[in-house]
C-alpha cells in the first residue's frame, strides 16, 4: 500500500452568505491550479464583535502537517457543517468569512517506510463517580501506523463515538449528548515517536507527541506507548488520562454529584504486518 504524504495549501475566501459559500469558492479557486484535490477542512470557527454585532466570522485551520488516511472522506466537513446566515441588508451583514482550506492532493510514497494497517482491537474509557465506575469500549476503530528509515513512528487511530458500549443505552445516549456526537461523530488519537526499530528484540516504551481530537477540540496529549511484536505483527498497548472539562465535555450528574473531572482512556491494538 502507498504511504500518505501530502502538501498543504492554505487558502482564505470570504461570503457574504454563508460558511458553505466561501468555501466552495476557495474549493473552486484551488481547482484551478491544483489537481485531484480530495479533502478540504475547516476545523476553527472565531466571529469578531463591534458593538454588540457580529461584523465577520473567521475559519482557521490548525492541522498536522501528516495524514496516514488519504480517504477520509466522511470527516470531510466545511465550517463544522455551519449553515447559520447573517441576514438584514447588505451594508449591515457583510460577513467576511475568512475559510483557511487545507487542500490535499493525492498522496504521494514516502521512500523506505513502513505502512502497518490497524487489524482490530479495542479503546475503553473509564469515568468515575462516587457512587460506581462506569467503562465504555468500542472495537469499531480505525487506524494506521507508518515507520519511517529513521525510527519516526506515526500512528493515527480513530473511532466513532457511537459505537462505545457502556453496558446501558441510556447512558450510552447521554455520553453522545455530552460530546455532541452529531456535530463531531469522530474521537481521534494521531501522534509520533522515535527510537523505533523492527524487529524489537524486547519490548519497548515509546513517548507519543500526540493530538487527541474529542468533541471538536484538539488537546497536546504524552502517551506511553508499550510495543511487542507477535510475529510480523505489532501489538500497542497504552493508558492515559483526559480532562472531562478541558474538552468541554458536560460531566453527566446522578444524585446530584458529577462523575469526576479525569477520565482513563486504554487501547489494545494490533498493527498487521509491514506493507512497502
Amino acid at each position: 500500500m502507498a504511504e500518505s504524504v501530502y502538501k498543504i495549501v492554505e487558502l482564505v475566501e470570504t461570503s457574504t452568505e454563508s460558511w458553505e459559500k466561501a468555501a466552495s469558492a476557495a474549493v473552486k479557486r484551488a481547482s484551478g491550479s491544483l489537481r485531484d484535490l480530495r479533502i478540504a477542512e475547516v476545523e476553527k470557527l472565531d466571529l469578531v464583535i463591534e458593538k454588540g454585532k457580529v461584523t465577520a466570522a473567521r475559519s482557521s485551520t490548525e492541522q498536522d502537517s501528516y495524514s496516514l488516511f488519504p480517504h477520509l472522506n466522511d470527516t470531510f466537513t466545511l465550517a463544522r457543517k455551519a449553515r447559520s446566515k447573517l441576514r438584514g441588508k447588505r451594508s449591515a451583514a457583510w460577513l467576511c468569512l475568512c475559510g483557511w482550506l487545507i487542500l490535499y492532493p493525492a498522496a504521494a510514497a514516502a521512500p523506505g517506510a513502513s505502512t502497518f494497517e490497524l487489524e482490530h482491537g479495542a479503546i475503553t474509557y473509564t469515568v468515575v463517580h462516587k457512587l460506581h465506575e462506569v467503562k465504555g469500549t468500542t472495537h469499531a476503530l480505525e487506524g494506521r501506523a507508518q515507520l519511517l528509515p529513521s525510527g519516526e513512528l506515526r500512528v493515527q487511530v480513530r473511532t466513532r463515538l457511537k459505537t462505545f458500549d457502556s453496558g446501558n443505552s441510556n447512558r450510552d445516549e447521554h455520553m453522545r449528548e455530552a460530546t455532541h456526537e452529531p456535530e463531531h461523530p469522530f474521537s481521534e488519537i494521531k501522534g509520533r515517536g522515535q527510537g523505533v526499530r523492527l524487529p524489537l528484540a524486547t519490548p519497548l516504551e515509546v513517548q507519543l507527541d500526540a493530538t487527541v481530537q474529542l468533541n471538536g477540540i484538539g488537546r497536546q496529549q504524552r502517551i506511553a506507548v508499550q510495543l511487542t511484536t507477535e510475529g510480523s505483527a505489532v501489538r500497542a498497548r497504552f493508558s492515559f488520562p483526559i480532562s472531562l472539562d478541558a474538552f468541554r465535555v458536560e460531566r453527566p450528574e446522578l444524585l446530584l454529584m458529577k462523575v469526576e473531572d479525569r477520565v482513563q482512556i486504554e487501547g489494545d491494538l494490533l498493527f498487521g504486518g509491514a506493507a512497502r
